[in-house]
């Protein structure tokens, strides 16, 4: 939450960092967690009552955000709204995910021996029960590691640098998701099969067939982009 209390604690957490930086973190990590929703107007004078300091440093992290693009500033209407991840940029980050991980999968059940199996385990049988209860708020506490772990340890550091520009819009994307599932409850679209898919990706990496383990994760892929297109609300 955008807060004194927060605020507070982040510049004790980090005294060599300026108030500018900090309010720009804490704004950028309550769009990326969904807490402030896309077409948000942000009303500085608001965050600067709330947090308790003046409204430059608010302006100035509007401004840097507006030149990373989680910031958009309308011709038509005046001041700065929070941006909106459109259904073509969600099928984009889902296929730049598709061939990295696609990748990084077959060359990890290549190597087998380089990823942590029991690791990998852990966050797959975690995501298959978060999605069963329905405790959505918890998907990037599984998820995102799951993916990451293949990543790294595909042992190619190009495909690590590529995915870790993607970081932001997955993190993004997560919330995203979680916010939706949460805030529908007419949602059970493949939700068992999706959550078994994590399972059928470490298993094809377990037993070393690089093929099964490539398209395992483009099936995985190809599923969650079959979602976005058959919820127009999403």
């Amino acid at each position: 939450m955008m807060n004194r209390e927060l605020l507070l604690q982040r510049l004790e957490e980090n005294p060599f960092q300026s108030l500018n930086h900090i309010v720009y973190q804490m704004l950028e990590e309550a769009i990326l967690s969904f807490e402030l929703l896309p077409k948000t107007k942000l009303n500085s004078a608001k965050i600067a009552k709330d947090l308790q300091i003046s409204r430059t440093p608010i302006k100035e992290a509007f401004r840097t955000l507006c030149k990373e693009g989680l910031v958009e500033r309308r011709e038509d209407k005046n001041g700065y709204y929070v941006f909106t991840f459109s259904r073509q940029m969600t099928e984009e980050l889902f296929f730049a995910r598709r061939v990295i991980e696609g990748t990084a999968c077959y060359l990890c059940a290549q190597h087998n021996r380089s990823v942590d199996v029991r690791q990998l385990r852990y966050y797959a049988e975690e995501f298959r029960e978060i999605l069963h209860t329905k405790q959505y708020t918890k998907l990037d506490e599984t998820d995102i590691p799951f993916h990451k772990i293949i990543v790294q340890a595909a042992g190619n550091p190009f495909l690590v640098t590529m995915y870790e520009t993607l970081d932001r819009m997955i993190r993004y994307q997560s919330a995203r998701n979680a916010h939706y599932l949460r805030s529908t409850g007419q949602v059970e679209y493949k939700m068992d099969g999706l959550a078994l898919q994590h399972l059928s990706i470490l298993k094809a990496i377990e037993s070393g067939i690089p093929e099964m383990a490539q398209s395992a994760a483009h099936a995985h892929i190809d599923t969650c982009v079959e979602f976005t297109r058959l919820h127009p609300m999403y």
